[in-house]
């Protein structure tokens, strides 16, 4: 054996949804050893119960003698190995979940994420790891960034357990397309129908790639896979060192403005194979499987991630520079429609992810906020600052550049929150602490108006109020706020109330389901026609189902908080604030293109 532990990865039944597993350890000695499943993937900050999709465990000697063994948690198997030369484990995965960080396996297809499927040695994780993939005859491809080996056919090997996780694997008869940035090879593996079209993709995600590489001025890959597949609902993304895997609704391409959303999610994950995989908080790798790994960081990790991935398709043209201002009016809209923000820092939030960003409860708009969203905000913040203070001869790019040099290729270390303050104050000229302290570990409100204003720009709101006698049903000046969310496809069943709203001071809760209003019977569509003739401080009834009990409820309507807005071109911006804006969007501040006829306000979370 070349590398001291192997696996052979098969499917003979791929109907069946299992993938079998042979591990196969050498150099064991006499004492003891275990065997463990993840906890976590990283990138995935969720504990996932992986070994409970492991079943059919046994161990033995290369020639087949069983080895005794017990299970001393729920992750981890202790083999004693006696005298063996070789330790052999066998098992199978159950693996038929459409998720970034699972796996999945059909009688067509398969998808192979590591976490899920390789148990490693505890305490050789760092030694060399190689897997030989024999999946059906009728599967011709194998998509994956592992370094192939000349043979046996169809294996590859990995410097570490870290890097074999790290890399995702397709199988079956996918269609690969390939283009090159720099002279690197850039596969783009399509899984799936969708009303995608494939040129255009193509050339969205290379000029991605091109704007991504530009920030950094390094290529740190000698080819990356952008793994993408199709399914009938769902999506996401997970980064990897050399690939990220995606997974997009197939009909979510069309019309422009989903296409726009699907590109951002091409755009984020790319931006990861700098931020996170190599720049990276210093408990983000080497990585500790057996538990939760806390940082007060991913508001950086992720947050300036959010923000980057859309510069990069404004900057590559993919995008326009009205595409890109609504996109950001929607992320400031998603943070004022959060009562949180004035309860938890973006330290916090970035520190408490695996209690409670990816576990939401109908309360929690209320008390947390998503560190992608006000971290993208203060990234976009805190890139304006910079350009102004240096009379636009430095950005946020300067400092991104400054840690990934200093941190990760000199020294090949993480970074801590005193990096990328000291980045800042080295690009700036100036200690940049006292807006740190009040933006990420304060929850002090972002001055939308001063930052825009250093673009020249401004928030234009139809929410001004109108005189009695000119209302009109439907204007925009007079629409009033409840304060709920509802559930999806589910009519008008109340999912979450959002403090400070009617709703939530007049004792409506979570799972209420809304009757009748003022009497008269309700669905979703008539509730959000009736708020929009309907004043702040108007008195309504409401007849609701709760727990199966009917009774009625008084709301009086609130104002609505600032949501209906869009972001303008300032009718008395300056030549310097207008010079800024050109080269922070790359285009002229004259050539803003305004809305023909208003402007579309609607969240992608309705809130009512």
């Amino acid at each position: 054996m070349s590398a001291k532990i192997q696996y052979i990865v098969t499917c003979p039944d791929p109907h069946t949804h299992y993938f079998h597993v042979e591990i196969m350890v050498s150099m064991v000695g006499t004492e003891p050893v275990e065997l463990a499943m993840p906890v976590w993937t990283p990138g995935a900050y969720q504990v996932h119960d992986f070994a409970g999709r492991v079943h059919g465990v046994e161990f033995s000697d290369d020639t087949g003698r069983p080895l005794r063994w017990t299970k001393t948690n729920k992750t981890t198997w202790q083999i004693r190995p006696a005298h063996c030369r070789i330790l052999v484990g066998r098992y199978k995965v159950f693996a038929f979940e459409t998720e970034v960080d699972k796996s999945y396996v059909d009688d067509q297809r398969a998808t192979l994420n590591g976490a899920g499927v390789y148990l490693y040695v505890v305490g050789r994780t760092m030694e060399p790891h190689q897997v030989t993939f024999r999946p059906p005859p009728s599967w011709k491809l194998i998509s994956t960034g592992l370094t192939p080996l000349d043979r046996p056919a169809r294996a590859y090997v990995a410097s570490s357990y870290d890097e074999l996780i790290d890399c995702p694997v397709m199988m079956g008869n996918h269609k690969v397309e390939t283009f090159k940035v720099r002279g690197v090879p850039h596969h783009v593996a399509l899984v799936g129908k969708g009303n995608y079209e494939v040129e255009q993709l193509l050339d969205d995600t290379r000029k991605i790639v091109e704007q991504g590489i530009a920030v950094f001025n390094d290529l740190p890959y000698s080819n990356y896979t952008f793994f993408m597949e199709m399914t009938n609902e769902g999506g996401g993304g997970l980064e990897h060192a050399n690939s990220t895997h995606m997974i997009f609704p197939r009909w979510g391409f069309k019309p422009r403005k989903e296409y726009v959303v699907a590109l951002g999610l091409i755009s984020h994950e790319y931006f990861h194979t700098w931020n996170v995989k190599r720049l990276r908080p210093t408990r983000l790798g080497p990585f500790d499987y057996s538990r939760e790994v806390y940082t007060p960081l991913l508001w950086f990790a992720e947050g300036f991630t959010s923000y980057y991935d859309q510069i990069l398709l404004r900057r590559g043209g993919s995008i326009t520079v009205r595409e890109y201002l609504d996109e950001l009016g929607r992320e400031i809209r998603r943070l004022n429609l959060s009562p949180g923000r004035l309860q938890q820092s973006l330290e916090e939030s970035s520190f408490d992810a695996w209690i409670k960003l990816y576990r939401p409860t109908p309360d929690s708009p209320n008390t947390t906020i998503s560190y992608y969203n006000k971290g993208c905000l203060f990234g976009m913040a805190l890139d304006l600052s910079i350009r102004q203070q240096t009379r636009n001869r430095k950005t946020l790019d300067d400092v991104m550049r400054l840690l990934y040099n200093e941190t990760f290729k000199k020294k090949n270390q993480g970074f801590t929150s005193d990096d990328i303050e000291s980045a800042c104050e080295e690009i700036v000229g100036r200690s940049l602490k006292p807006l740190f302290d009040r933006i990420v570990r304060g929850v002090d409100e972002i001055d939308w108006e001063r930052y825009l204003n250093l673009a020249g720009l401004e928030i234009s709101s139809k929410q001004e109020a109108v005189p009695e006698k000119k209302r009109k049903p439907g204007d925009e000046g007079v629409r009033s706020y409840l304060g709920i969310r509802l559930k999806p496809h589910a009519g008008a069943v109340v999912s979450q109330i959002i403090a400070g709203g009617g709703a939530h001071a007049s004792g409506l809760a979570p799972g209420d389901e809304l009757i009748a209003l003022d009497g008269f019977r309700l669905d979703e569509g008539k509730l959000e026609k009736w708020l929009g003739q309907l004043p702040s401080g108007h008195s309504v009834r409401f007849t609701i189902s709760r727990a199966g009990v009917l009774r009625e409820v008084d709301v009086v309507l609130s104002e609505r908080p600032l949501v209906d807005f869009s972001i303008q071109p300032r009718k008395t911006a300056t030549a310097s604030q207008k010079a800024l804006f050109k080269e922070w969007m790359k285009d002229g501040w004259n050539k803003i293109d305004r809305p023909a006829h208003g402007f579309e306000f609607r969240p992608r979370e309705k809130v009512y």
